[in-house]
Protein backbone atom coordinates (compact mmCIF):
# COMPACT_ATOMS: atom_id res chain seq x y z
CA UNK A 1 0.00 0.00 0.00
CA UNK A 2 1.30 3.42 -0.90
CA UNK A 3 1.27 5.70 2.10
CA UNK A 4 1.04 8.99 0.22
CA UNK A 5 -0.23 10.91 3.24
CA UNK A 6 2.77 9.82 5.29
CA UNK A 7 5.13 11.18 2.66
CA UNK A 8 3.14 14.39 2.33
CA UNK A 9 3.09 14.90 6.10
CA UNK A 10 6.84 14.40 6.39
CA UNK A 11 7.54 16.68 3.44
CA UNK A 12 5.31 19.40 4.85
CA UNK A 13 6.81 19.14 8.32
CA UNK A 14 10.34 19.29 6.94
CA UNK A 15 9.61 22.37 4.85
CA UNK A 16 7.98 24.11 7.78
CA UNK A 17 10.77 23.20 10.16
CA UNK A 18 13.54 24.48 7.90
CA UNK A 19 12.03 27.93 8.09
CA UNK A 20 11.81 27.89 11.90
CA UNK A 21 15.16 26.60 13.15
CA UNK A 22 16.56 27.98 16.41
CA UNK A 23 20.27 27.74 17.28
CA UNK A 24 19.92 25.86 20.55
CA UNK A 25 21.25 22.51 21.77
CA UNK A 26 19.07 19.58 22.79
CA UNK A 27 20.42 18.19 26.04
CA UNK A 28 20.11 14.51 26.92
CA UNK A 29 19.33 13.04 30.30
CA UNK A 30 20.63 9.72 31.57
CA UNK A 31 19.76 6.52 29.68
CA UNK A 32 19.62 8.54 26.43
CA UNK A 33 16.25 9.97 27.40
CA UNK A 34 15.79 13.39 25.77
CA UNK A 35 15.25 16.34 28.06
CA UNK A 36 11.94 17.13 26.29
CA UNK A 37 10.41 13.74 27.16
CA UNK A 38 8.44 14.91 30.20
CA UNK A 39 7.15 17.96 28.35
CA UNK A 40 5.89 15.84 25.46
CA UNK A 41 4.21 13.37 27.80
CA UNK A 42 2.51 16.26 29.61
CA UNK A 43 1.36 17.75 26.28
CA UNK A 44 0.13 14.38 25.02
CA UNK A 45 -1.84 13.75 28.22
CA UNK A 46 -3.30 17.26 28.24
CA UNK A 47 -4.56 16.98 24.65
CA UNK A 48 -5.87 13.43 25.11
CA UNK A 49 -7.78 14.29 28.31
CA UNK A 50 -9.03 17.62 26.96
CA UNK A 51 -7.22 19.66 29.61
CA UNK A 52 -7.43 23.04 27.86
CA UNK A 53 -5.68 24.93 30.65
CA UNK A 54 -2.64 22.65 30.51
CA UNK A 55 -2.43 22.64 26.71
CA UNK A 56 -2.42 26.45 26.78
CA UNK A 57 0.86 26.31 28.71
CA UNK A 58 2.47 25.17 25.45
CA UNK A 59 1.12 28.08 23.39
CA UNK A 60 1.94 31.78 23.58
CA UNK A 61 -1.24 33.82 23.18
CA UNK A 62 -2.35 35.67 21.21
CA UNK A 63 -1.06 33.20 18.61
CA UNK A 64 -0.58 33.80 14.91
CA UNK A 65 1.22 32.09 12.05
CA UNK A 66 1.43 35.34 10.07
CA UNK A 67 4.98 36.64 9.88
CA UNK A 68 5.83 40.36 9.98
CA UNK A 69 6.60 40.14 6.26
CA UNK A 70 3.11 38.76 5.57
CA UNK A 71 1.27 41.27 7.79
CA UNK A 72 0.61 43.68 4.92
CA UNK A 73 -0.87 40.95 2.71
CA UNK A 74 -4.65 41.25 2.84
CA UNK A 75 -4.98 37.57 1.89
CA UNK A 76 -2.71 36.31 4.69
CA UNK A 77 -4.33 33.75 6.98
CA UNK A 78 -3.60 32.84 10.57
CA UNK A 79 -3.60 29.07 10.13
CA UNK A 80 -4.78 28.51 13.69
CA UNK A 81 -8.22 29.62 12.51
CA UNK A 82 -8.02 27.24 9.56
CA UNK A 83 -7.06 24.35 11.84
CA UNK A 84 -10.00 25.08 14.14
CA UNK A 85 -12.48 24.63 11.28
CA UNK A 86 -11.08 21.47 9.75
CA UNK A 87 -9.16 23.28 7.04
CA UNK A 88 -12.06 25.36 5.77
CA UNK A 89 -12.00 29.14 5.67
CA UNK A 90 -14.77 30.60 7.84
CA UNK A 91 -16.06 33.61 5.90
CA UNK A 92 -17.87 34.90 8.98
CA UNK A 93 -14.69 35.76 10.86
CA UNK A 94 -11.49 37.66 10.15
CA UNK A 95 -9.03 34.80 9.58
CA UNK A 96 -6.12 37.19 9.87
CA UNK A 97 -6.53 38.23 13.50
CA UNK A 98 -4.50 36.59 16.30
CA UNK A 99 -5.95 33.53 18.06
CA UNK A 100 -6.57 34.34 21.72
CA UNK A 101 -6.73 32.08 24.77
CA UNK A 102 -10.50 32.58 24.76
CA UNK A 103 -10.63 31.51 21.11
CA UNK A 104 -8.65 28.41 22.04
CA UNK A 105 -11.14 27.43 24.74
CA UNK A 106 -14.03 27.93 22.33
CA UNK A 107 -12.47 26.02 19.42
CA UNK A 108 -10.53 23.34 21.31
CA UNK A 109 -12.63 20.49 19.92
CA UNK A 110 -12.14 21.83 16.43
CA UNK A 111 -8.38 21.76 16.88
CA UNK A 112 -8.23 18.46 18.75
CA UNK A 113 -11.34 16.40 18.05
CA UNK A 114 -12.32 13.23 19.86
CA UNK A 115 -10.88 10.95 17.18
CA UNK A 116 -7.64 12.90 17.03
CA UNK A 117 -7.27 12.62 20.80
CA UNK A 118 -7.89 8.87 20.66
CA UNK A 119 -5.24 8.48 17.99
CA UNK A 120 -2.73 10.59 19.93
CA UNK A 121 -3.30 8.42 23.00
CA UNK A 122 -1.79 5.50 21.09
CA UNK A 123 1.53 7.23 20.41
CA UNK A 124 4.45 5.46 22.07
CA UNK A 125 7.03 7.79 23.61
CA UNK A 126 9.62 5.00 23.48
CA UNK A 127 9.10 4.52 19.74
CA UNK A 128 9.25 8.28 19.18
CA UNK A 129 12.57 8.51 21.03
CA UNK A 130 14.15 5.40 19.50
CA UNK A 131 12.96 5.79 15.89
CA UNK A 132 12.22 9.49 15.67
CA UNK A 133 8.66 8.90 14.51
CA UNK A 134 5.55 7.16 15.86
CA UNK A 135 2.03 6.73 14.57
CA UNK A 136 -1.32 5.53 15.80
CA UNK A 137 -4.49 4.94 13.78
CA UNK A 138 -8.12 4.64 14.88
CA UNK A 139 -11.52 4.30 13.23
CA UNK A 140 -13.63 7.49 13.25
CA UNK A 141 -16.48 5.53 14.85
CA UNK A 142 -17.75 1.99 15.35
CA UNK A 143 -20.12 2.44 12.40
CA UNK A 144 -17.49 3.96 10.13
CA UNK A 145 -16.44 2.17 6.97
CA UNK A 146 -13.31 0.02 7.34
CA UNK A 147 -11.57 2.21 4.78
CA UNK A 148 -11.90 5.38 6.88
CA UNK A 149 -9.27 6.27 9.46
CA UNK A 150 -7.88 8.98 11.70
CA UNK A 151 -4.15 8.92 12.32
CA UNK A 152 -1.79 10.69 14.66
CA UNK A 153 1.74 10.93 13.30
CA UNK A 154 4.39 12.37 15.62
CA UNK A 155 7.94 13.10 14.50
CA UNK A 156 11.06 14.36 16.23
CA UNK A 157 13.46 16.43 14.12
CA UNK A 158 16.75 16.67 16.02
CA UNK A 159 18.48 19.12 13.69
CA UNK A 160 15.49 21.47 13.59
CA UNK A 161 14.76 20.88 17.26
CA UNK A 162 11.08 20.37 16.61
CA UNK A 163 8.34 17.89 17.44
CA UNK A 164 5.44 17.77 14.99
CA UNK A 165 2.07 16.31 15.90
CA UNK A 166 0.26 15.62 12.64
CA UNK A 167 -3.38 14.54 12.46
CA UNK A 168 -4.72 12.90 9.30
CA UNK A 169 -8.33 12.17 8.36
CA UNK A 170 -8.21 9.76 5.47
CA UNK A 171 -9.63 6.96 3.43
CA UNK A 172 -8.12 3.87 1.83
CA UNK A 173 -9.14 3.47 -1.81
CA UNK A 174 -8.34 0.27 -3.70
CA UNK A 175 -8.30 -0.40 -7.42
CA UNK A 176 -11.47 -2.24 -8.47
CA UNK A 177 -9.56 -4.50 -10.86
CA UNK A 178 -6.58 -4.96 -8.53
CA UNK A 179 -7.90 -4.97 -4.94
CA UNK A 180 -4.39 -5.37 -3.54
CA UNK A 181 -3.38 -2.04 -5.08
CA UNK A 182 -4.51 0.54 -2.53
CA UNK A 183 -3.65 4.13 -1.74
CA UNK A 184 -4.44 6.46 1.13
CA UNK A 185 -6.11 9.79 0.50
CA UNK A 186 -7.13 12.52 2.90
CA UNK A 187 -6.05 15.72 4.57
CA UNK A 188 -4.28 16.71 7.72
CA UNK A 189 -2.94 19.43 9.96
CA UNK A 190 0.41 19.51 11.70
CA UNK A 191 1.29 21.34 14.92
CA UNK A 192 5.00 22.14 15.08
CA UNK A 193 6.33 22.46 18.63
CA UNK A 194 9.74 24.07 19.06
CA UNK A 195 12.03 22.45 21.61
CA UNK A 196 13.57 24.99 23.97
CA UNK A 197 15.62 23.20 26.57
CA UNK A 198 13.20 20.94 28.40
CA UNK A 199 10.11 22.80 27.20
CA UNK A 200 7.91 22.74 24.09
CA UNK A 201 6.17 25.72 22.52
CA UNK A 202 3.86 25.83 19.49
CA UNK A 203 5.83 27.47 16.69
CA UNK A 204 3.82 26.99 13.51
CA UNK A 205 1.18 24.94 11.72
CA UNK A 206 1.07 23.20 8.36
CA UNK A 207 -1.46 21.43 6.16
CA UNK A 208 -1.44 18.55 3.66
CA UNK A 209 -4.06 17.11 1.34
Amino acid sequence: MKNLLFAAAMSLASASLQANTLPTVILQTKANSPIWKDAFLALQKAIVTGDKALVKNFISFPFTTITPEEAADKDAINYMWLASTGGFVNEEIDNKIPFTAQDFDKHFNGLFGENERKALAGISIDELIEVGIAESTVKPSEKADETSFVRALVSFEKEQEMITIFFINGEIICDEENPDECEEFGSGVGFNFQIKGKDLFLKSLGFAG
